[in-house]
C-alpha cells in the first residue's frame, strides 16, 4: 500500500505506518494519507 501511494505520487511524510492502523494507535496520520491520496 505505501509504495502504491508514492508512485501514485503521496509524499512520504504523510503516510501511515501499518501499526498505526493494524494497533489503532494512529488514526490521525491513517486519515491525513487517506486525505493525500486525494490531493495526489
Amino acid at each position: 500500500f505505501q509504495r502504491a501511494c508514492t508512485k501514485y505520487g503521496v509524499p512520504d511524510v504523510d503516510l501511515f505506518q501499518a501499526v498505526d492502523l493494524m494497533e489503532r494507535k494512529n488514526i490521525a496520520q491513517v486519515t491525513n494519507t487517506i486525505f493525500a491520496i486525494g490531493r495526489a
